[in-house]
């Protein structure tokens, strides 16, 4: 727990002494597995002891791991389980960081974010409707008005009719479409030339 404290006020420390810094904090490492841990803790006395290389010394921390009493592997597992709650909160702790970081970094920004999207010209021709969107707009506002549903269910009752419009009423909606879009080319080439 004193652990978990020390690395929070670290962290604290860390942010409150640099607070301008776009750089951030090193993710934490987790903590190693019991065996791992039993591994690190032997591997230079049984390396200096029996002089072993590396597959030959893996292989006698494997048979010392087995031959381990339960008594030594109860108390590296709670070394673990403790190394493993303070890697957690700790964890916590950075990415409530980072998440802190960018909003920031956000607070910060010069412009707002809409601001940054180029402005489009007043004047400039609008493109037509895609067909779906024109056949909607058409029947939307009846069927909110006639049925008095709200925006939403209108849309979907939409939706519905759209799949069961028939081909002659869908080729007329291109033909319209069509019409449309080449008043729209033409404008814009007009609107580019000037």
């Amino acid at each position: 727990k004193k652990a978990r404290e020390a690395e929070e006020e670290k962290a604290r420390e860390a942010t409150d002494s640099d607070e301008s810094s776009e750089s951030s904090a090193a993710e934490p490492q987790r903590p190693p597995t019991v065996y791992r841990h039993f591994c690190d803790k032997h591997r230079q006395r049984v390396k200096e002891d029996e002089g072993l290389k590396a597959g030959e010394l893996a292989q006698r921390l494997r048979e010392l791991w087995q031959e381990c009493g339960d008594e030594e592997k109860e108390a590296l597992t709670q070394e673990c389980s403790t190394a493993m709650e303070n890697y957690r909160a700790a964890l916590q702790a950075f990415k409530l960081e980072a998440r802190m970081r960018k909003r920031r970094k956000r607070k910060r920004s010069d412009e707002p974010r809409a601001a940054k999207r180029a402005k489009r010209d007043p004047h400039a021709p609008k493109k037509p409707l895609p067909v779906y969107h024109r056949f909607s707009a058409k029947i939307r506002p009846s069927l909110m008005k006639a049925e008095g549903v709200t925006y939403a269910e209108a849309t979907q009752q939409v939706a519905e009719l759209w799949k069961c419009v028939d081909e002659e009423e869908r080729a007329a909606l291109d033909a319209e479409y069509a019409v449309a879009m080449s008043k729209y080319q033409a404008a814009l080439a007009a609107y580019q030339a000037r």
